[in-house]
């Protein structure tokens, strides 16, 4: 991602604009009938061999949501096939507030993003597993 040189003058909209250019015209978040019929397929296969499998979908800064409307489709996707084939599915997606992310980034976690979605994965797991 290009951004001007100093990031201590960088604005949020400097970081916007880079991810427009940058990302935006290479979004693919269709899903055609194979790829989910492949998936699904491979799925069922791992369920029958006994693996217990969960989808999470990573928590997203506000800036990224915006500007990746994609991100919602592709979360709606799998929350639809976890539902359709019986699979523990962990929405992060709209969990936390942009003061969890490296700054001026919106998808990847600072400590106390790590943190939270740390303790809230370990809970949710664990109530899964006992589950079993």
């Amino acid at each position: 991602m290009v951004v001007p040189n100093n990031p201590e003058s960088n604005s949020r909209e400097d970081y916007k604009n880079a991810l427009i250019s940058e990302f935006i015209p290479n979004q693919h978040y269709n899903v055609d009938e194979t790829f989910d019929l492949e998936f699904s397929e491979n799925i069922k296969a791992l369920k029958n061999l006994g693996v217990d499998i969960v989808f999470v979908m990573m928590p997203q800064g506000s800036v990224r949501r915006q500007l990746f409307p994609g991100s919602f489709i592709a979360s709606s996707y799998y929350k639809k096939l976890a539902s359709k084939l019986n699979i523990h599915f962990f929405d992060y997606y709209n969990l936390l507030d942009d003061d969890h992310f490296i700054e001026r980034d919106y998808i990847h976690l600072n400590k106390k993003g790590s943190e939270a979605v740390s303790k809230i994965f370990f809970t949710q797991l664990q109530k899964k597993l006992s589950q079993l």
